[in-house]
């Protein structure tokens, strides 16, 4: 019994693993999904960056490209009056440009529309760039205004050049991202606004865990793309409180998962449960005890003992024979027991012609009728044994609709038994008002009978009226010989018990049938 009981604990241990696995695992997942959409966030953020410096930077182009179309087809005089005018209507009209310059084929400024002719001794250098039309763009060029150095961006076509604010360039930049804007032309990248390299250094579309969430695009129209770098740093400081929340959350969910799981996994693994799956799948074998004649040791009958052993282990009959009434699986329980019984006997080859097989019904079944169906059952009929329908002393053997039933079981051969007859609420008088041919004698009057109890006195008795009334007594758990003399003493006619025989299959139990003999 001990092994029982580890076996149970091993599997209490298994399934409270098995619970806490897949907790685990389902609130990983969640943790993880969730993590993984903040990330995507990132991403759709990035893009939505991306796109909008990608569409800054082309309207930019576009509006400094026509502007310097309209100045190159301007044919007044250089610097002239109509030409400045020309020039600050233009700068007028642009929504980016600062300043429009005028310049010799030297390269010497000669006069722009903020400060008209200039005298200056300054000559063009070498371009950071020539742009996708042809001009040439100056990213970081010093500019000399009232006595004062300023920076700014230079676009020149021809004669003609424009100047941007860097702050039109980076007023979108602003989007929690560390960025860089390059011109790309055949993989060659030239910085115009940002941080510097960060695109040469990024790689396309890539995020993980530990390293920056980048992002790249390109406008393959204008040549001029984007980077976007969120480090991870940031990235936790930025959703701290979201990831803060997110961690709780899958602790929670994990743990209500933890108890769902085992109470689910408990209720699946519950002997009702279990007794229920066996029931509806047929997982309920038959074991044969012996029954003997006492008076000339031969076998002269078996009783039909239920067993239960799935992949959590055995169920035994003290669990399982009460779960099955609860759950009003008595008679589909009953009559899987009879068609296996039968079955396994008649595959023996032996004559079994007036051998006695007891079968357990319960009084549930006799009193609603369903035991009547056993009547119409394979191999009953046509079976050479004699069956006797033991009925569990369990539950009061009262009512005319009970006495009915019996009865016509014994219109159609069958012998009716009581047994652990003085365990319930029967009595001699009850059972002699009854279709009854045998009382088994329930094993605790046996086992009083080693020490003279008053109990035991009362088998003499109980022999004695059953003889009266033509009822046959057999005695349970006869387990030594003192017992077994005893009983033979007293005349009883049949005994059962360890000391005849375990219960056993019927490969075991039909080669001693004709031989046994204590």
């Amino acid at each position: 019994m001990c092994y029982y009981y580890l076996g149970r604990q091993i599997m209490s241990f298994k399934h409270k693993l098995v619970s806490f696995i897949v907790s685990l695992s389902l609130g990983t997942l969640f943790f993880l999904f969730l993590f993984l959409w903040i990330e995507k966030q990132i991403v759709v953020e990035q893009e939505q960056a991306a796109t909008t410096h990608l569409a800054l930077m082309s309207t930019i182009s576009k509006d400094i490209q026509h502007t310097l179309e309209r100045l190159d087809r301007f044919d007044d005089p250089v610097c002239s009056s109509e030409m400045l005018l020309h020039m600050r209507r233009e700068n007028f009209l642009s929504i980016f440009i600062k300043d429009i310059g005028y310049s010799d084929e030297n390269g010497k400024l000669l006069c722009t529309a903020g400060l008209g002719i200039i005298v200056t001794k300054s000559m063009e250098s070498e371009p950071d760039y020539i742009n996708n039309y042809g001009a040439k763009v100056w990213v970081n060029k010093a500019l000399e205004l009232f006595d004062r150095l300023h920076t700014a961006v230079v676009i020149k076509h021809n004669a003609f050049n424009v100047v941007i604010e860097p702050a039109e360039i980076n007023k979108f930049s602003s989007m929690g991202f560390d960025w860089e804007i390059v011109f790309n032309r055949a993989n060659h990248y030239k910085h115009v606004s940002g941080s510097n390299n960060l695109y040469v250094k990024g790689i396309v579309g890539r995020v993980n865990l530990t390293h920056a969430y980048q992002f790249q695009q390109c406008d393959p129209e204008s040549s001029y793309c984007v980077a976007l770098s969120l480090s991870a740093g940031e990235f936790y400081e930025k959703n701290r409180l979201l990831i803060a929340i997110i961690i709780t959350s899958s602790f929670f969910l994990t743990l209500f998962l933890y108890y769902f799981i085992s109470f689910k996994i408990n209720g699946f693994m519950s002997i009702s449960a279990r007794v229920k799956r066996g029931v509806k799948s047929n997982k309920f074998f038959p074991l044969f005890q012996p029954i003997v004649n006492i008076q000339t040791g031969k076998i002269v009958g078996c009783e039909v003992l239920a067993r239960f052993e799935d992949n959590e282990g055995k169920i035994f009959p003290d669990e399982f024979i009460p779960k099955i009434r609860q759950l009003g699986l008595s008679w589909e329980f009953t009559e899987q027991l009879v068609e296996k019984s039968l079955l396994r006997l008649s595959e023996s080859g032996i004559d079994l012609k007036g051998f006695k097989v007891n079968i357990n019904i319960f009084p549930s079944d006799v009193s609603s009728g369903k035991v009547l169906k056993i009547i119409d059952l394979p191999y009953v009929n046509d079976h050479p044994i004699k069956i006797v329908l033991e009925i569990v002393e369990d539950e009061q053997l009262t009512g005319k609709e009970f006495a009915n039933h019996l009865e016509i079981l014994v219109q159609h051969g069958f012998l009716i038994a009581i047994d652990d007859f003085g365990t319930g609420y029967s009595n001699l008088n009850q059972v002699s008002k009854l279709s009854c041919h045998i009382l088994k004698i329930d094993r605790s009057f046996i086992n009083a009978m080693e020490g003279g109890s008053i109990r035991s006195s009362l088998i003499p008795y109980i022999v004695q009226m059953a003889n009266e009334l033509h009822i046959d007594v057999v005695a349970e758990g006869v387990e030594n010989i003192m017992q077994h003399q005893a009983l033979k003493n007293l005349g009883i006619l049949n005994g059962q018990g360890w000391l005849y025989g375990k219960p056993m299959s019927a490969d075991d139990l039909c080669p001693i049938i004709k031989h046994f003999k204590i």
